[in-house]
């Protein structure tokens, strides 16, 4: 599903994928969101200490809806 990411104490760095594009995103507003749209492989990577992250999702979690192998994800969008 869709999610939405926000600090509210330190900072993190977000990458986030498709295929082989990608970008690095550093949050460390509590003002300023990231949102992520679904089919999107997400990591959450350099956490400053004492760092406090809010995710927020458009589903109710489910572990079975969660792809965490790189090759699976890349052969579900293709």
């Amino acid at each position: 599903g869709k999610q939405v990411f926000f600090t509210l104490n330190g900072s993190v760095v977000v990458r986030v994928r498709t295929n082989h594009e990608g970008s690095e995103i550093r949050l460390h507003d509590p003002h300023v969101g990231l949102y992520i749209p679904e089919m999107m492989w997400v990591e959450l990577k350099d956490f400053a200490p004492g760092t406090a992250i809010v995710g927020l999702a458009s589903n109710i979690f489910d572990e079975g809806d969660y792809i965490r192998d790189w090759d699976r994800f890349i052969k579900e969008i293709a």
